[in-house]
């Protein structure tokens, strides 16, 4: 059995391109803010694995936020490509919300 959704998970602008979980997990919901600029995020499975989601998100519009059912599969964990129109956009984040096995409580 699973639970709804463990922490939410954030990357902020002005990091590089890297691992925001290692191990295999189940994305269930993501958000991309932009900032200041346009940003494209490729979220993929594993440093240099296949693209399994992309999104742009627009400066103007505001947040993006998508939901998944069932929710995306990362087996080599998720690794995002972050690329903003300015490079001085440090400001962008993005958010995910991951399912995890339900623990027992011991």
């Amino acid at each position: 059995m699973d639970q709804q959704f463990s922490r939410p998970i954030h990357r902020l602008g002005g990091t590089a391109d890297g691992y925001m979980l290692t191990r295999s997990t189940r994305v269930s919901n993501i958000s991309v803010r932009a900032g200041t600029s346009d940003v494209t995020v490729k979220f993929k499975d594993g440093a240099g694995g296949q693209t399994l989601w992309e999104v742009e998100a627009d400066n103007g519009a505001g947040s993006h936020f998508e939901s998944f059912t069932p929710p995306l599969l990362f087996k080599n964990g998720l690794y995002v490509e972050v690329v903003a129109d300015a490079p001085t956009n440090t400001n962008w984040s993005v958010s995910v919300a991951v399912l995890e096995p339900l623990s027992s409580g011991t």
